[in-house]
């Protein structure tokens, strides 16, 4: 029995048992049939995405991944003072994602392949942080060089590193985020006037 899990004005995605269906309801301009080989070539190669099962530029069939989501793997395991050691280990796992998309651009080849959103909610894993999938197919560009944003690539969802940042300082420190900014504004208005004198 299928059930729809999310619908916006962009697509909808069903659970229909063994597999995710995602229906575009606009146009995706770079899902074309040259993007689904790139796509399988890098799926083949690597295993960090989930393998489609159907393609259609407007319709993706992939397979359903077992495993927790990141994002919610850190808030379950990384939140707290006593663990502040998993900071690093989900670290480890962006790090060891950029590795893999830098290890097969890194070939002489035609195309490069980046991730417009490699966020925390878009990785699987599992318990012990041992294996990741990418999710979101049609995050997955690929492009000659001279178009490939790598930039964009290298620093994407910087606000992730941010929140692990932030929050480990805070923890450091033993503060609760509002005292913290509090005592941010106060040094800084400190040394503003020391600077001044």
């Amino acid at each position: 029995m299928s059930k729809v899990l999310r619908t916006n004005n962009y697509h909808s995605v069903e659970d229909i048992g063994d597999a995710i269906v995602k229906t575009f309801k606009k146009p995706r301009g770079h899902l074309n049939y040259d993007w689904y080989d790139w796509y399988k070539s890098f799926y083949e190669e690597t295993k960090v995405c989930c393998k489609i099962l159907e393609f259609k530029p407007y319709r993706i069939v992939m397979e359903k991944v077992e495993g927790i989501m990141l994002d919610e793997w850190w808030n379950h395991n990384a939140c707290n003072k006593k663990n502040v050691h998993n900071v690093y280990k989900v670290l480890k796992v962006k790090n060891d994602i950029e590795s893999t998309f830098f290890d097969w651009n890194s070939k002489k080849q035609d195309m490069y392949v980046h991730h417009s959103d490699l966020a925390f909610y878009n990785i699987i894993t599992d318990n012990e942080l041992s294996k990741h999938i990418v999710l979101e197919p049609e995050g997955f560009h690929f492009t000659p060089f001279e178009y490939h944003d790598f930039y964009m690539h290298i620093f994407s969802h910087l606000r992730d590193f941010s929140t692990i940042g932030h929050f480990a300082r805070n923890i450091q420190m033993n503060y609760n985020p509002g005292e913290f900014r509090e005592d941010r504004k106060y040094k800084y208005l400190h040394n503003h006037e020391m600077i001044k004198k």
